[in-house]
């Protein structure tokens, strides 16, 4: 008699895949280029700011940064919640980078650029105002 072959199955694997959020990582300067902005993976660690005045920030936030206070653009250019360039971050009375700033501040800096330009500085993010 002939015996049949036995077949070994490996038995289903179920994987289940975690939310991650990008966070900044500075690399080193060269003689000749600057700093260079990467995203990395990480857990986010920033708090959502709450909605004021009738319009909701959160929903700003989340379409410009993704709700990381601490996010800076590829380029360096655009820093925080709100992606502020460090010249509107200082005409709204910042100090410093905005990326490095609270988010209550963010907020609050955010806000009073609202007041004087509406929804203007966020192209295409300030609908969701």
């Amino acid at each position: 008699t002939v015996e049949e072959p036995v077949v070994y199955e490996e038995p289903a694997v179920e994987t289940v895949e975690e939310p991650v959020v990008e966070e900044v990582v500075e690399e080193p300067a060269t003689e000749q280029a600057p700093a260079q902005q990467q995203r990395v993976q990480t857990q986010n660690q920033s708090a959502a700011p709450s909605n004021s005045g009738g319009q909701n920030w959160g929903a700003l936030a989340a379409c410009e940064s993704g709700g990381d206070a601490s996010i800076v653009s590829s380029n360096g250019l655009y820093h925080g919640l709100y992606q502020f360039d460090v010249q509107t971050w200082q005409s709204v009375g910042g100090s410093g980078l905005p990326s490095q700033a609270s988010a209550a501040e963010q907020t609050q800096r955010a806000q009073a650029l609202y007041a004087d330009r509406g929804a203007q500085p966020w192209p295409v993010c300030g609908a969701r105002l």
